[in-house]
Order: structure tokens, then sequence, then C-alpha cells
């Protein structure tokens, strides 16, 4: 961000005068992204000072898959593995370009769903060796007022299209109920591979005395 430093500037009949020197640029190069972050903001910006800025040139370009094929820089053979090889939002942000952002009206922020997919006090299960150390791993005593519940979205094999084998998922969630309003969290979240049924039972059952579950929610 510094203006170039040429050597014909160190020649006096030019040094001193600011009409040599150059203006800085910077140039940002990406794919489409979430809306929620810095590159969305940054980009409506140059969208907007490309045609209110009198002093300050701001360029933009777009462009799509479809572009790409027209000028001859990809083929549809590109377009169809990617449609085969991607996710659904992969695809649209990379080869459609489309930005990724909530509804007009929407209730919760794009941002709001990822600064609560990070869980800061999560529930530590413990190995054998834990145990019969009896290792401290700092979990969280469950309270008297408390609930817990574990919650399973049960996967089964060859159900997907895409893979052979898709993931159950497992949690650990609780409720607390204070100042008659029930408070809930999520201390723990995990996957297994839905052809292990038998690990997967065996792992229902460590959780829910592990965890002191209270109930076990199936879907």
């Amino acid at each position: 961000m510094h203006p170039r430093q040429a050597e014909f500037l160190q020649n006096p009949k030019y040094a001193g005068d600011s009409r040599w020197i150059e203006e800085c640029q910077s140039v940002y190069i990406t794919s489409a992204r979430f809306k929620n972050e810095w590159f969305w903001r940054t980009f409506k910006t140059v969208v907007e000072e490309s045609f209110t800025n009198k002093r300050i040139p701001y360029n933009f370009f777009m462009g799509d898959i479809y572009l790409s094929i027209l000028f001859g820089l990809k083929t549809k053979s590109d377009y169809y593995k990617a449609i085969k090889q991607s996710g659904e939002l992969d695809f649209e942000m990379e080869d459609l370009n489309i930005m990724i952002g909530e509804a007009e009206d929407a209730f919760f922020t794009r941002d709001d769903f990822q600064k609560n997919q990070v869980i800061k006090t999560a529930f530590i299960m413990p190995l054998p060796k834990d145990i019969i150390g009896h290792k401290k791993l700092n979990n969280r005593p469950k309270r008297p007022n408390e609930y817990r519940i574990l919650f399973i979205d049960y996967a089964f094999a060859n159900t997907t299209g895409k893979s052979e084998n898709d993931n159950t998922i497992i949690g650990c969630m609780y409720g607390i109920y204070e100042d008659k309003i029930m408070k809930r969290g999520v201390e723990y979240l995990t996957t297994h591979e839905a052809s292990d049924t038998l690990g997967t039972a065996n792992l229902i059952r460590k959780l829910f005395w592990l965890y002191h579950c209270d109930y076990i929610v199936l879907d």
C-alpha cells in the first residue's frame, strides 16, 4: 500500500513533483462467499464508489461459469463435473457466482448462526483410560433443576445418491429452569457412519450414561 519508488524519481528533475507519484492499487480476486463476510461489505463499497467517487477510480468485474464457457476458459464438461462433484452451496458460490445470505425479512441472520456454531464449553466424552485414571476433564456437573437429552438423527447405509453411506448425527443438549424460563444449549455433537449400526448403538449407550441423560430423542 505504498507508492512505487521508481528510480527516475531520484533524479532532481522529477523529485518532489507529485505529478509523477503513482497511486496505490488494491486488487481483490475471490469466489462468491457468504454475505456476512468482510468481502461482501467491501464489494458493495467498491460498486458504490465506482459510480460516485470522482477522485479515486474504482472498478469491478464479475463472471460465472457460463461466461467462462463463452470465452473458452471452461468447457461444458467442466460445468457438468461441477454439478456432480460439488454441493449445492459450493456450486452456487464457486460456479454460479451467487452470494449466499439470509432472506431480507429473516428473523435470524447468517452471522447469528455462524457465531452459535462454536460450542465454547463443550462436553468432553471420557475415554476408558480417563475413567480408570480418574482424569479431571472439567465437564460441567449436572444441576438439580437440569434436564439432559441425547438426540439422534439416524441415517442408514446407501441412502444418498452421492455417497455409499450417510452419517448419523448424535448430540447432547441440556435444559435448565431459571426464573420460569428453560435455558437450552448443546454441549456435544458428533457424527457416526450409518453403516456401523453396532458402533452407533454403543456410542449412544456410552453418551447416555456419561452425560447423565434423562431422555433420548430419536429422529
